[in-house]
């Protein structure tokens, strides 16, 4: 991996589903070091934490985190990494990875395929996906519909594409908490108006698609769970320590 990439962690403390979601507690730690822990394990690239709340500041430095202040007007991750891209410190980087602070067991392997296909596609907005087999609808995971192209053509916490025929369960396509862009992407997206569709499902992924900026899909071979809904934090907080110290193992693995 090259050192003109950065990965940034955004994470802010406020949340409408979990009460200060990042500082919440598992095994002992709060879910925002558990994060930056495995970024920094891995050796893979620089990282730095984003934040808007000087709470988060300060437990990820003394947690020997490196973390920056943003504003707290940023209306999603990719608005605070846009942020983070004009600092001094970080101006000299083209590509950024956005690993959402809701992700305590990201995997090594997923940060490398967004790694990989931003390369090749410096021109799009890159997403992370998984597969999944779903017979309820769960508001908290984001869904895509995708051309043969792998281009994202919508994404909505409702349960797309319908299914006329009913069947008793099929795969969809759930977005991850994995980005990626170019440094021009990501100015594109940050200059872009927040359409209705981005007001109304509340998924920074549909201004890129309101403004004509391509979102590139790619299926990960595993893909963690992240913490949306206290029931994911319960998750969390049952598994054993070890699965958060150990970057190649995997929920299924347990």
């Amino acid at each position: 991996m090259t050192p003109e990439t950065l990965i940034v962690i955004p994470s802010r403390l406020d949340s409408t589903r979990i009460k200060r979601k990042p500082l919440q507690l598992i095994h002992g730690k709060p879910m925002i070091v558990w994060v930056a822990d495995r970024v920094a394990n891995f050796n893979l690239l620089p990282y730095v934490v984003a934040t808007d709340s000087n709470e988060i500041y300060d437990v990820c430095t003394r947690h020997n985190h490196p973390c920056t202040l943003t504003s707290a007007t940023c209306s999603s991750g990719t608005d605070r990494v846009f942020e983070v891209s004009t600092m001094p410190q970080y101006v000299n980087y083209s590509l950024y990875i956005n690993v959402q602070g809701d992700e305590p067991l990201v995997l090594k392997s997923s940060i490398k395929s967004v790694y990989s296909s931003l390369l090749e596609n410096q021109d799009c907005f890159v997403q992370l996906l998984s597969k999944k087999t779903v017979t309820s609808n769960n508001t908290s995971e984001v869904k895509a519909v995708l051309n043969e192209h792998l281009e994202i053509l919508y994404c909505s916490r409702a349960l797309i594409p319908f299914a006329k025929s009913e069947p008793e369960s099929y795969q969809i396509s759930v977005i991850s908490g994995l980005y990626g862009y170019s440094r021009d992407t990501l100015k594109k997206f940050y200059n872009s108006t927040p359409g209705p569709l981005e007001h109304l499902e509340g998924i920074e992924q549909l201004r890129c698609i309101e403004n004509h900026i391509t979102i590139k899909g790619l299926f990960g071979e595993n893909i963690e769970r992240s913490v949306d809904t206290p029931q994911d934090l319960q998750f969390m907080r049952n598994l054993p320590l070890t699965m958060f110290h150990n970057s190649s193992v995997s929920c299924s693995d347990v």
